[in-house]
Order: C-alpha cells, then sequence, then structure tokens
C-alpha cells in the first residue's frame, strides 16, 4: 500500500530575483526557465523542445506583455542555482517564506499537494518522525529537498 505521510500544500507560482523583476525586464531581454523532468508542467516533447502548463503560460504572458525573451530548459537543480545567480529572469517554482526573502511571487496560479510514497512490501510510514531512518529521494534543490533539510529528516 502506497503511504501518504506529507500533505504540505504548496503554492505554484512564477517567481523573480529582487534585481530582475519582470516590471525592470519589460524593456530587455529576458530568461525564463522551465525544468525538463516536471511534467505535466514541463517537461521534453519527443523532439527535445520544452513544453507543458508552465511552458505554455510563460509563452503566452510573453506574448500578451510583448517581451524579449528566451526560454531555458534545464535539470531543476542547474536552474534553481542560475535564478538565484541571476542568470534566469523568472522560474515556475513552490512558494515558501525562505525563498521569498530573496524572490519575489507572482500570483498563485496552482495548488499542489506532495506526497511521499514507499514500496508495496515495506511497512506503513504514519509519522515524520519514521522517515528519519529511511533513505529518501527528492529532486535537488526542489521544495521537498528545502523541506527535508530545514527539519533534519
Amino acid at each position: 500500500m502506497l503511504g501518504l505521510i506529507v500533505s504540505l500544500m504548496t503554492l505554484f507560482v512564477i517567481s523573480t530575483s529582487y534585481a530582475n523583476t519582470l516590471e525592470e525586464s519589460s524593456s530587455k531581454h529576458i530568461v525564463i526557465g522551465h525544468a525538463t523532468s516536471f511534467a505535466p508542467y514541463s517537461f521534453l516533447d519527443e523532439d527535445g523542445l520544452g513544453t507543458g502548463f508552465n511552458v505554455e503560460l510563460s509563452q503566452e504572458i510573453v506574448r500578451v506583455m510583448q517581451l524579449d525573451a528566451e526560454v531555458r530548459t534545464g535539470p531543476w537543480g542547474e536552474l534553481r542555482d542560475a535564478m538565484q545567480s541571476g542568470e534566469i529572469d523568472a522560474l515556475a517554482m513552490f512558494y515558501s517564506k525562505e525563498r521569498e526573502k530573496s524572490l519575489d511571487f507572482s500570483s498563485v496560479f496552482s495548488l499542489v499537494h506532495n506526497a511521499i510514497f514507499i514500496r508495496q512490501e515495506s511497512p506503513a510510514i504514519e509519522t515524520e518522525e519514521e522517515l528519519r531512518s529511511k533513505e529518501i529521494i527528492v529532486i535537488r534543490g526542489d521544495i521537498m529537498h528545502d523541506y527535508i533539510l530545514k527539519n533534519n529528516i
């Protein structure tokens, strides 16, 4: 049986670095990042091109706002690092108070629930404390990576 342990509701928003807000960027070239393996939000299609809900949403924002924009795809951890260093101007990511210290966030456009899944033959995990003795796989730099580091899991 798959166990649902963390029902951490996270807000999915477009974030921009304080130094490179979309308002400031409307008259210059901006770079928008999209992860290559976060279906259905962003992923590579059969031709190796970025697609998915976030990609299409950002393309529409660029069109409506008449922005000069470049889309950069890559692994999430690399994109997040590029966002923090100012190489990327906008990136869809989960909101957290910690991230808000260095990033600006748009209005919420998606509500996502995170979950932890276990192997069928494994005993059920009922508490967060039971995770401390387990190996956990998360995406480097993702909100759940931040969560397990912050909570010393």
